[in-house]
């Protein structure tokens, strides 16, 4: 009977590991700090729309992940713009930009 309830044990640990390290990182926050326009945010997550009713005419990406730009301020897919990878930045005014997303 006890080498069932280890065994057991042992299983469902060897499950719950296998579970966490499955899953996928863009679960968590990015990494960093992401600047749009003069506003910062470290560790972002989500969709960021720029303040001050302005496009984003500058994005600089100092984070682990890329950041989507859009369109619409709500990051709609239909508005999908472009990228800007891990460490670059983009400085084009007027940019069309209304949305940034970080997974």
């Amino acid at each position: 009977m006890m080498r069932r309830r280890v065994a057991t044990l042992f299983a469902g640990l060897a499950i719950a590991a296998a579970l966490s390290l499955s899953l996928p990182t863009h679960a968590m926050a990015a990494t960093g700090t992401l600047t749009i326009n003069r506003d910062s945010y470290t560790n972002p997550r989500g969709c960021y729309a720029p303040k001050y009713g302005a496009s984003a005419w500058f994005i600089d990406n100092k984070t682990d992940r890329t950041v989507w730009t859009y369109g619409g301020t709500h990051c709609e897919p239909e508005t999908f713009i472009g990228g800007v990878e891990a460490g670059q930045a983009l400085h084009k005014n007027p940019s069309g930009i209304w949305g940034i997303y970080v997974s």
